[in-house]
């Protein structure tokens, strides 16, 4: 029962338990923006957040898009 829960939780951005790629993609490059490691002007590409995160541009597209769409000055 316990394993179930932490499988099936995705919504907690702070815990370790399951997440799908693409809300792992969309916390860690927020992480990252407010700890201030990306130099102003950096481009964000697939390719590279791909490689990064380990996953497949699928998730990493989608990550993008709604980041893009909650219009937020990274």
């Amino acid at each position: 029962m316990v394993a179930r829960f932490f499988r099936l939780c995705g919504r907690c951005l702070g815990c370790q338990a399951y997440q799908p790629p693409r809300e792992r993609v969309i916390r860690d490059v927020l992480r990252v923006s407010y700890e201030g490691s990306f130099v102003s002007g950096e481009r964000l590409t697939e390719a590279k957040l791909t490689v990064e995160k380990d996953v497949n541009g699928g998730p990493v597209r989608e990550a993008l898009n709604r980041l893009a769409a909650s219009h937020l000055e990274l």
